[in-house]
């Protein structure tokens, strides 16, 4: 495999600076690159996601001493399915650092620093230091790679890159036999115990590399088994010592959400066009594809000049019939013959994970990251050849070509130092607050509480409290259980997010009243799905005295109303797939958008031949809920926990992991059989969930016959145009207070989620 130019022979060949000026370039671009990720890394606030659960998990594999199974909140994480490398990276900082911000971020940072190292690393061996030293310039200035789920944030993803990077690099680099291959299997396996099966792509890489290389044969057959056991050594070690815990619950998990869920359906909202990720390359690029772009322009404007003038001056075109192409068949051969066989297999490696992340359904920027180091290269090598080739036509422009090189490398980290300093800028109020009370009393234990309308407690919450010296209890129940509470220094924090404006009356500001008792009646449609008979009422704003205290009233008329959430079954009758994430014929569908839900009710009215289904309205989904009743729930108010119960549950989060689970079981066994009994016959709420949705129908229906009204899944209801959607009632990952009447989610309407369904209505014809 050459490494070398192939075509340097041909080529006007530029004076190279000399080492002194060479080093002193590394040395400039090494500190900017630590620059970049390591200044004022801590200062900005923790994400509320992968940064926050990943770093939640890391602390309690600390406290609790088992580095295997990854836990949230003293409880195995299903939800975040990835193997435990993921976690490591975050554990080693808070050992070194503490507990701190800074501490859980410094690895990924590392792992940027470290990329950088390996990409020059083999850089300089394929094309030398000048070329080297570019290509680490085009990568330290990655825009999105050092932001968000990247460089600076406490996540597993630069790690990911890092472990994705060596293992191609060893692949593409020079050499004879098998041992890089066998090594760069064994760092794919490290990969996989990072991200799971986002290192399918990795895998296909490195396959269609060593086929390249290697040809089919017995012998390479051989050697390709053995680099498999080099990949396989370290995920079957993982993989055995897991089994000996849960048996395959999170392996199947893990495959079908990280596999099967993400590539056939789009989770959380992570949706994109076709073009998705060329965007965020030009995003990631923006300068330096710019004056690629620049570059290659004078260049082929150059050479068509260039070959005019050789033919006028053979007399074989005649200057005033000249067309003055812009692109010939030769130019086009001089741009082709840029691509060594190097940069090819480069272009391969790119393509294979843009091809497979394009047709997944579910599209993130941070999936490509681990191809921008490659991709790095590929710009400078193409940079590299078509600079040669301009200063083979005009050698006088090299100081323009080393202006135009400082631009735009001036330009591209101005974009960098502009996102930074923007994540650093942002300020979460509730954050702070912890930050503040956990300074003051330090050898006094804190209870925090937390009203919200974000649906409890955040995740970047829960590990701001994780992240200090003083002992802090996470406890539920919002600001009722803060004034019940008397185990000692208490704080409550409202975490409050705008709520968008309804041109109608808050439901939650009006008082229903049925205009006649509920019937009974239920019809059933050609697939099995039945409805529940709401009779007519009206509403009067909250304050009114009485029915009759002469306000406006709400009219609402009579509509039937799913007797059951709108079933998998039902789903896949009508839709011909099932997107949930648990699966079950009769669990609810979930995972669905609030797009999704508007076209399987066109697709049934169609089947059924009608323009009558819909989604209940915000206003006719509580009315329903309550029943008649002006309580928080249908059957009255929730007590609260005793202080004592919360102090027990704040307790059972602190302690190792199979005490804290038996602990959490048998005090969460006594609410259900105390306080919470009424709620838990009506509704599945996450004390009594496993952490997974249920069958429809296993509980009691309220007083108008609709069954799990309350949790099981948060259901889509129709309300104001605009991006922010509502949907109600609670879910299985959500608590006792969200499952009330009143209780209201709002998040964006292409958001999809393993707790978000919906049930259907109609009105009488």
């Amino acid at each position: 495999m050459p490494f070398q130019d192939d075509h340097a022979r041909e080529d006007f060949c530029a004076p190279v600076p000399d080492g002194r000026r060479l080093a002193l370039v590394f040395v400039l671009l090494a500190l900017v690159a630590c620059f970049n990720v390591f200044h004022r890394l801590g200062d900005a606030p923790i994400a509320s996601w992968d940064e926050a659960r990943h770093g939640v998990s890391a602390v309690e594999m600390l406290e609790r001493g088992d580095y295997l199974i990854s836990t949230y909140n003293g409880e195995p994480d299903y939800y975040n399915d990835k193997p435990p490398l993921a976690f490591y990276h975050a554990v080693a900082g808070f050992k070194i650092f503490g507990t701190t911000p800074f501490g859980l971020r410094f690895f990924s940072a590392l792992s940027f620093i470290l990329t950088a190292a390996v990409l020059f690393l083999f850089a300089r061996k394929y094309r030398g230091t000048a070329f080297a030293l570019l290509a680490l310039g085009i990568f330290v200035t990655s825009a999105r790679l050092i932001a968000r789920h990247g460089a600076r944030t406490g996540d597993a993803d630069a790690v990911f890159v890092f472990l994705y990077s060596l293992a191609l690099f060893l692949c593409l680099a020079d050499g004879k036999g098998f041992l890089r291959y066998r090594a760069a299997a064994f760092v794919a396996g490290l990969a996989f115990l990072c991200k799971s099966f986002h290192s399918a792509t990795l895998g296909i890489s490195l396959t269609l590399l060593f086929l390249l290389e290697h040809g089919v044969g017995l012998r390479s057959l051989l050697q390709g088994l053995g680099c498999l056991a080099c990949s396989a050594l370290p995920v079957g070690i993982w993989v055995f010592f897991r089994m000996q815990n849960d048996g395959g619950a999170f392996f199947e998990q893990m495959f079908f959400n990280d596999v099967l869920d993400r590539f056939t359906t789009v989770l959380e909202g992570h949706n994109g066009s076709v073009i998705y990720y060329l965007i965020k390359i030009l995003q990631n690029f923006p300068v330096w594809l710019g004056g690629l772009a620049l570059v290659i322009g004078v260049f082929l404007r150059l050479d068509v000049v260039a070959r005019r003038t050789c033919l006028a001056g053979q007399r074989q075109c005649q200057a005033q019939n000249a067309p003055g192409r812009l692109f010939s068949l030769e130019t086009a051969r001089g741009v082709f013959r840029v691509c060594d066989p190097v940069m090819r297999r480069m272009l391969l490696v790119v393509a294979v994970p843009f091809v497979l992340l394009t047709l997944s359904a579910t599209k993130a920027d941070w999936y490509f990251y681990p191809t921008y180091p490659v991709l790095s290269v590929l710009l400078a090598g193409a940079g590299f050849c078509f600079a040669r080739r301009l200063l083979s036509l005009r050698p006088k422009a090299l100081p323009l070509l080393y202006l135009l090189l400082a631009v735009c490398f001036l330009a591209q980290e101005a974009v960098v130092l502009f996102n930074n300093r923007k994540l650093e800028k942002e300020r979460d109020r509730s954050q702070e607050i912890i930050r503040e009370e956990a300074a003051q009393n330090p050898g006094e234990p804190l209870y925090l509480f937390v009203e919200s309308k974000r649906g409890g407690w955040r995740q970047c919450l829960v590990l701001a409290a994780k992240l200090h010296a003083r002992e802090i209890f996470l406890l539920p129940g919002g600001k009722r259980s803060f004034d019940s509470f008397s185990g000692g220094e208490k704080l409550l924090i409202y975490d409050e997010v705008p709520t968008p404006a309804l041109p109608e009356s808050s439901p939650g500001g009006v008082k229903f009243f049925p205009a006649r008792n509920f019937s009974g009646k239920t019809v059933r449609n050609s697939i099995g799905m039945e409805f529940s008979q709401v009779p007519a009422g009206f509403g009067i704003p909250a304050g009114t005295a009485d029915a009759s205290g002469g306000e406006e009233k709400i009219a609402i008329g009579e509509f039937w109303l799913g007797k059951y959430e709108v079933t998998q079954e039902q789903w896949a009758a009508v839709m011909g797939n099932n997107p949930s994430r648990f699966k079950g014929v009769m669990r609810p569908v979930e995972n669905v958008s609030l797009g999704d839900a508007r076209e399987f009710i066109r697709r049934l009215n169609e089947r059924e031949k009608t323009a009558k289904y819909r989604l209940p309205a915000d206003m006719e989904w509580e009315y329903a809920a309550r029943a008649g009743t002006d309580t928080d729930y249908f059957f009255g108010a929730l007590p609260e926990l005793s202080a004592r119960t919360l102090a027990d549950l704040a307790l059972a989060e602190k302690a190792p992991l199979a005490v804290g689970l038996e602990r959490r079981r048998e005090i969460y066994g006594r609410i259900l059989r105390g306080p919470y009994k009424e709620l838990d016959d009506y509704a599945w709420f996450d004390m009594n969930t496993g952490g997974m949705t249920h069958p429809v129908g296993e509980k009691k229906p309220n007083p108008f016959g609709l069954y799990d009204i309350y949790g099981n899944v948060w259901e889509w209801v129709q309300n104001p145009s605009g991006r922010r959607r509502i949907f109600r009632g609670g879910s299985w990952h959500f608590s006792a207070k969200e499952c009330g009447s009143s209780s209201r989610f709002y998040d964006h309407l292409d958001i999809r989620h393993g707790n978000i369904g919906f049930r259907l209505a109609f009105s009488p014809e």
